[in-house]
């Protein structure tokens, strides 16, 4: 397997997104700066514009410190939770689940 390079600034934030929506957990932004082989500062700045773009949206980005992961809206808490019990003959994709039970 190649040794992956960083992503090009202009995708940083969208390979960012990407790594928080698949997290099945908080993920620590020194860890996230190493897989994306780019500097903290850079990976700070991501989150906090990715989190900026995200406020009016069905999914959010939380902090706690040096963790970051994607969430659903707050908002939008009572109408997952009907999505999610729902009859089990109508199934949700893993990605779906994993998405609406952060």
């Amino acid at each position: 397997m190649p040794k992956l390079q960083p992503p090009p600034a202009e995708k940083l934030k969208s390979v960012l997104e990407s790594l928080l929506f698949v997290a099945q957990e908080p993920v620590d932004v020194g860890v996230l700066a190493r897989v994306l082989r780019t500097e903290t500062k850079l990976v700070e700045e991501a989150v906090e514009s990715l989190a900026a773009e995200c406020r009016d949206r069905g999914v959010r980005v939380q902090r706690d410190g040096r963790y970051v992961q994607m969430v659903t809206d707050p908002e939008a808490a009572a109408y997952v939770e009907r999505l999610l019990g729902m009859d089990h003959e109508q199934r949700l994709s893993h990605a779906a689940l994993e998405a609406l039970a952060k």
